[in-house]
């Protein structure tokens, strides 16, 4: 797939930016942060709330205190409004609006956390949610999302919610598979995502583009085949491609130090933008 595609796929989720208000559920990953279970105990001496430990029932409950947990947020409005606020900090998971129960929640939850009993799925990773979502099928979307439910996630640089326009008449009635294919178009995805983001940040600098996003995804594309697979150093890959073009890399000065292949790639990338800098004093 090209990079118009993987732009164009985001784009036509239809992602809401607004912050989510009235959550009904919300999965959080104890992983994430030690002192979360402390932090609801207390806040359960104030409201009636419930939740589930999605390892419950499983060969993974022993570490259940290191996995995602399910709350019923329904009477618990004020802890549902911390949890937003939380959730802008840490990638804690995410956030439901649903009227279905937490018994029919529960078992949603671990049929997709354990993707065809033979792995678990982190389903509920911010950062890789909108990626995920964007590497399903519309059948697949229609059974994690359910009609008439909002999901909400922040993946560490803005919110997103999803909300399914179609329902699936076969949701439920298996376990989801997704497949070894999906899951390696995630990553892309979430080059994608970042493509996104960067196109925002440094749109000053990208209005010879007529399409910018898709113009940054490919100088991302082009430097995580050339070995830099950091988020960091793809950032400073792009930022020589504004300054020198997105073929920099073919230029005698850049091309000789991406040959050493005793550096790094992040060695590399540090040399590169010192050559950029004798190639500016040059001019």
């Amino acid at each position: 797939m090209d990079a118009v595609n993987y732009i164009n796929t985001l784009d036509d989720l239809e992602l809401s930016r607004a912050t989510p208000t009235e959550p009904t559920f919300g999965i959080v990953d104890l992983a994430a942060d030690a002192g979360f279970l402390r932090q609801l105990y207390g806040s359960m001496t104030q409201a009636n709330m419930e939740w589930f430990s999605l390892f419950l029932g499983s060969s993974w409950q022993a570490d259940w205190e290191q996995g995602p947990i399910l709350l019923d947020l329904t009477s618990a409005p004020e802890f549902a409004g911390e949890l937003v606020m939380m959730m802008q900090t840490k990638p804690l998971g995410v956030l439901i609006q649903s009227s279905a129960d937490g018994a029919e929640m529960l078992q949603r939850c671990q049929r997709w956390l354990f993707n065809s009993g033979a792995s678990i799925l982190r389903f509920y990773e911010p950062r890789m949610l909108t990626p995920l979502i964007a590497a399903m099928t519309d059948m697949q979307r229609a059974d994690l999302v359910r009609l008439g439910e909002t999901w909400a996630w922040h993946n560490g640089h803005e919110w997103g919610q999803y909300q399914s326009t179609s329902e699936n008449p076969e949701a439920g009635e298996k376990s989801p598979v997704v497949t070894t294919e999906q899951l390696k178009d995630v990553s892309w995805y979430r080059l994608a995502e970042h493509a996104r983001e960067y196109a925002e940040y440094y749109r000053g600098n990208l209005v010879v583009h007529s399409d910018p996003q898709t113009w940054v995804m490919s100088c991302l594309m082009k430097a995580n085949e050339s070995g830099f697979k950091t988020k960091a150093d793809q950032e400073r890959w792009l930022r020589l491609a504004i300054r020198y073009g997105d073929s920099f890399y073919r230029q005698e000065a850049f091309k000789t130090v991406m040959e050493q292949q005793a550096l790094t790639p992040a060695q590399q990338m540090t040399a590169m933008e010192s050559n950029s800098e004798a190639l500016n004093a040059q001019l």
